[in-house]
């Protein structure tokens, strides 16, 4: 992407700009992309939907745990396969030891943001509100920001974070949509994990 070509120019450019209220939305803005805590927000929606017995919500929490689910697998696969040094870790955006899996060097994709992006792809698809949509999209968004500001990711690692979490949340809304559909979801077996077809009918 071409944000890779400007990776560099970006990070020097943010190390400008910190401030006390900079530096605490911040803080907000990744914990807010903690991807357990969406995990647990899914939960608890779906088990919310149960007690109110709502087979919208309930369907709902069923398609945000699933597009989580799927995003943070895809995420940890890449991540361990590309090997990429954080920023924090190396000045040289070019630095992959792929299946390294050294400490640090998990930078590509951001799960974080490719998380987050997941839960508002879900959220935004269930929303008739313009509002709705664009504050979903807009927290996702900010979080990805956090996350090249406090000097964890690249900005290339968190637009394709961002990208692949939109494409997760879309295929499972899609697939919930026509129950006919084929879909990806993770799979763990010994020794290992990976991504399997599955199909609904």
């Amino acid at each position: 992407p071409i944000s890779y070509t400007f990776d560099k120019q970006i990070h020097e450019k943010l190390a400008t700009l910190p401030n006390r209220s900079l530096n605490k939305a911040a803080d907000a803005g990744s914990l807010m992309g903690d991807p357990f805590i969406h995990l647990g927000l899914a939960t608890l929606v779906y088990g919310g939907a149960i007690l109110a017995d709502s087979a919208k919500w309930k369907e709902t929490g069923e398609m945000m745990g699933e597009a989580l689910i799927l995003a943070d697998a895809t995420t940890f696969i890449l991540k361990e396969s590309t090997g990429r040094g954080r920023p924090l870790a190396t000045s040289a955006k070019g630095d992959f030891r792929p299946f390294g899996f050294k400490n640090d060097y998990d930078s590509m994709p951001s799960m974080h943001t490719s998380s987050s992006f997941a839960l508002a792809s879900v959220l935004a698809a269930t929303s008739d509100s313009i509002i709705m949509k664009a504050t979903y999209y807009g927290a996702a968004t900010f979080v990805g920001f956090s996350r090249v500001y406090q000097n964890k990711h690249w900005a290339s690692d968190v637009i394709l974070g961002a990208a692949l979490g939109e494409l997760c949340g879309r295929v499972v809304t899609s697939f919930h949509a026509n129950k006919s559909r084929v879909t990806l979801a993770p799979q763990t077996y010994e020794g290992g994990a990976g991504l399997a077809l599955v199909g609904k009918w």
